[in-house]
């Protein structure tokens, strides 16, 4: 009986680690993901209001990879002090990529803006988790954007 009590953490690594909430597999080339802002905070709107502002956002996927591919869910949230904050937030997908053709996910965010020097039209940094489906089984990746940077190249020429 204490020989179970033993390998039963061992046991239950073993599993999580096979339930296919990992990286891409080895079998499957990398899809190439964009995140930018598309609507929300218009220009010319107040640039120094503070408060809860709607963002939306488009994502788009290209998966280069022969094997099919699905997007199940993206979930975003801001990562370090940008224009506005993101609380972490997630849509479902159920959407399969074609091969070597752009698809794009739009979805809202709810934001929080910040105080800053640059205004609700500043950069942020984003984390997106998107969440795949493939023959090989569950996978997820994670990639960190970083959005309405042309912005700011435009404020300063």
């Amino acid at each position: 009986m204490k020989r179970t009590w033993i390998y039963l953490p061992l046991m239950v690594f073993v599993v999580s680690c096979q339930s296919g909430s990992g990286s891409i597999p080895p079998e499957l080339i990398p899809p190439e993901v964009s995140l930018r802002q598309i609507g929300g905070i218009q220009e010319g709107a107040a640039q120094h209001v503070r408060g809860a502002m709607p963002v939306n956002l488009q994502a788009v996927i290209i998966s280069r990879s022969s094997e099919p591919l699905s997007v199940e869910r993206i979930e975003v949230v801001s990562r370090g002090q940008g224009a506005y904050s993101v609380p972490r937030t997630s849509r479902p997908f159920s959407r399969t990529l074609n091969q070597d053709r752009a698809e794009a996910f739009e979805f809202w965010v709810s934001t929080n803006t910040e105080n800053t020097i640059l205004g609700v039209g500043g950069p942020v940094t984003l984390q997106m988790t998107v969440y795949y489906l493939s023959p090989y089984g569950k996978f997820r990746e994670v990639y960190t954007r970083d959005i309405n940077t042309s912005q700011v190249r435009e404020r300063r020429e």
